[in-house]
C-alpha cells in the first residue's frame, strides 16, 4: 500500500470531513500545503495516530499510571452496559447536557473534545449530528481511545479518534468552530501551550470550554493545589515511609507508580484568564452553579438572577454559611445602599475561595456576550466581604481550602481538616483554637501541628497533640498582623490518612485527612448589625 492511499484509508469514507482538519505534526499544514503529510499518519483499531517515535515511551508510561489509577477506583474494566451510561456522575451529566444545549441550534459544527478518555462526551455530541474529534494521549481499550471507538460501535453514532495532546494537536489552524475538555486543564502542565493550541485550532468566533474544573483562589498554597486532588489523594506521593500493612495493595501499587510522570496541578483563576487572554481568547470563569444557569443565548440576567440567584445555595455550602442570612444581606445592600451585592460575592468567591467552574472562551475579536464574571481582579477588594460573610458564618470562620463540612456526633461538633488548611476569621486580639488527633492506627505517633497567619513570617505557634487527644490553644494575635478586618490563618500538619487505606471495599472513603478541628472562638468582637457591615464592606 502506498503513502497516499494509507492517508486515505486513515480518513476512511465515512468521515470525508476528517481529512480537512488533519494536519502535518510537524508544520501545522494540511494536505493542500504539505506534500508529505501522508506519511505522518497510520490507523490502527481505529484511531488515527500521527507517526512519532518518541510519543511511544512517553505514552506508555502515562498508560501505566492511568491504568494503575482507574483500577484503584474500580473503573478500569466497564462492561458494555455500563460504558453506554458513562458519565456516572451527576455534575458531569449536567454539564454535559448543557454543552449540547449551547450548541444546539449553529448548525453541523466540527468540534474537537481534548483528552477525550472513553469518548462519552464526544459519542453525545455525535448524536446530535456534529462533526466530533475524540483526542487523546492514550489508546488504552479501557480508559483510552480504544475505549471511544468500541462506545462508537455500540451507540451508532460516528466520531473519529485521533491521538494527540492538547500541546501539540496535529490539526490545522481554524478547522473547529468548538473545542472542549471535561477535567482537562488539571492535568496539563503547559498551560500557556495548550490555551496557544486551542487558539491556534478554532475559527474566528469559535469557543473554547473548559468543563468540570477546579479553579484554585489567591490564598490557596501551590502544595495544597497539588495535595487536594483525586489522583495525589490516592497516590499519597507526599507521605514519606512505607504504608501501613493493613493498606489497599491497589493504592500500594498506585502510590510506587504515580510520581512526576501525571501532573494535576490546580491552576488559579487569575493565572487562567491570563494565560488563555494572551492566547487570543475572550474568557471568563464561572461557578459551575452560575454557568449551569446560563441559557443558551448566555444572556446574563437570567444566570445572575433579580433576587435570589440560585448559585447563592451553593456558595453558602462551600463556605459553611447560613444562607437565609445572606440572602438577608442582599436584599438589604440595595435600598440600605443602593447596591447590588450580588457580583461582589461572586467576585469574592472566585478569586479568594476555591470553585469547581467552567472555563468559556471565544476566539479573537468576536466578544462574548457580558455574563456574570468578577467584578473585578483585585484580591484585595474582595477581600472587604470578609466581615460581611463571617457574619454569616455560624461556626465564626470561613474555610478557605482543606477543611471539610462540619459533622455533629453524640454531641460532639467538629470538621476534618487536611495536612494543609487554611481559613479565615474574624481581626482579634486572641484566638482560641480547639484541635483534636485522630486515635491509632490512624495516627500512630502524634501530629506535629502549625498555625501561621498570612501577614507573618514566623509561626503563630506550633505544638504536637498526642494520638487519640485534643488540646485546647490560647494564642495572642501580634498587633501588627492586625491590618485588616479578618486574618487568613494557615494550617500544617506532619501527617494524613485516606479511610480507604484501611478499607479495601468498593466505594470506600478517599478524603484526606489528617486532624478534626473542633472549634475556633475569637477574642473581643464588636457586635455590628448588618446594615453596619454592609456599609463597611462598601466603602471603596
Amino acid at each position: 500500500m502506498t503513502c497516499l492511499q494509507t492517508f486515505h484509508t486513515v480518513v476512511g469514507a465515512d468521515l470525508p470531513w476528517l481529512k480537512e482538519v488533519l494536519a502535518c505534526p510537524s508544520c501545522r499544514h494540511g494536505r493542500s500545503h504539505c506534500p508529505h503529510i501522508e506519511t505522518h499518519f497510520s490507523q490502527h483499531n481505529g484511531i488515527v495516530s500521527p507517526s512519532e517515535p518518541d510519543r511511544l515511551s512517553f505514552v506508555g508510561e502515562q498508560q501505566k499510571v492511568w491504568e494503575s489509577l482507574a483500577k484503584a477506583r474500580g473503573t478500569y474494566d466497564l462492561p458494555d452496559d455500563k460504558l453506554v451510561l458513562l458519565p456516572e456522575d451527576a455534575d458531569a451529566r449536567a454539564q454535559l447536557e448543557w454543552l449540547r444545549t449551547l450548541l444546539r441550534g449553529k448548525g453541523r459544527l466540527r468540534i474537537l473534545q481534548l483528552n477525550a478518555r472513553q469518548g462519552w462526551a464526544a459519542r453525545a455530541l455525535a448524536e446530535d449530528g456534529h462533526m466530533v474529534v475524540a483526542a487523546d494521549t492514550l489508546d488504552d481499550s479501557h480508559i483510552g481511545l480504544g475505549c471511544a471507538v468500541r462506545l462508537s460501535e455500540l451507540s451508532g453514532p460516528e466520531f473519529a479518534c485521533v491521538c494527540g495532546g492538547p500541546t501539540a494537536l496535529p490539526f490545522g489552524s481554524e478547522v473547529f468552530d468548538c473545542v472542549f475538555g471535561f477535567d482537562a486543564l488539571r492535568h496539563i502542565p503547559d498551560m500557556e501551550r495548550a490555551f496557544r493550541e486551542a487558539s491556534r485550532v478554532l475559527r474566528p468566533g469559535g469557543m473554547f470550554l473548559a468543563l468540570q474544573e477546579p479553579f484554585r483562589g489567591v490564598l490557596t498554597t501551590q502544595t495544597q493545589r497539588l495535595l487536594d486532588t483525586p489522583l495525589y489523594r490516592l497516590a499519597r506521593w507526599w507521605l514519606p515511609g512505607k504504608m501501613s500493612r493493613n493498606a489497599d495493595p491497589q493504592i500500594v501499587h498506585l502510590r510506587s507508580q504515580l510520581s512526576a510522570t501525571v501532573h494535576d496541578a490546580r491552576r488559579r483563576v487569575p493565572f487562567c484568564l491570563a494565560q488563555s487572554e494572551a492566547a487570543g481568547l475572550r474568557t471568563t470563569i464561572l461557578p459551575t452553579a452560575v454557568a449551569l444557569a446560563l441559557p443558551p443565548d448566555l444572556d446574563p440576567l437570567q444566570a445572575a438572577g433579580m433576587d435570589e440567584p440560585s448559585w447563592l445555595d451553593t456558595m453558602a455550602r462551600a463556605y459553611g454559611l447560613d444562607v437565609d442570612r445572606l440572602c438577608s444581606l442582599v436584599e438589604l445592600a440595595k435600598p440600605t445602599l443602593g447596591y447590588d451585592l450580588l457580583p461582589e460575592l461572586l467576585s469574592h468567591w472566585m478569586l479568594v475561595g476555591n470553585i469547581d467552574g467552567i472555563l468559556l472562551a471565544c476566539k479573537r475579536n468576536q466578544d462574548l456576550p457580558s455574563i456574570p464574571g468578577p467584578l473585578s481582579m483585585d484580591a484585595e477588594r474582595s477581600r472587604r466581604l470578609d466581615p460581611l460573610l463571617l457574619a454569616c458564618a455560624p461556626d465564626g470562620f470561613l474555610p478557605i481550602y482543606g477543611v471539610y463540612p462540619m459533622q455533629v456526633e453524640e454531641q460532639a461538633r467538629y470538621c476534618w481538616i487536611q495536612p494543609q488548611a487554611g481559613l479565615i476569621v474574624p481581626a482579634t486580639t486572641s484566638l482560641e483554637i480547639t484541635i483534636g488527633c485522630p486515635p491509632k492506627p490512624f495516627c500512630m505517633g502524634g501530629a506535629r501541628i502549625e498555625f501561621r497567619l498570612e501577614t507573618e513570617r514566623l509561626p503563630l505557634a506550633l505544638v504536637w497533640v498526642g494520638s487519640g487527644r485534643e488540646v485546647t490553644l490560647k494564642l495572642p494575635i501580634p498587633a501588627t498582623a492586625i491590618r485588616h478586618a479578618s486574618l487568613f490563618v494557615g494550617i500544617t500538619t506532619n501527617f494524613g490518612f485516606l479511610p480507604s487505606d484501611f478499607n479495601s471495599a468498593p466505594g470506600c472513603d478517599t478524603r484526606l485527612l489528617a486532624v478534626q478541628l473542633r472549634g475556633i472562638r475569637t477574642g473581643h468582637v464588636p457586635d455590628r448589625d448588618l446594615a453596619t457591615v454592609l456599609e463597611q464592606a462598601m466603602v471603596v
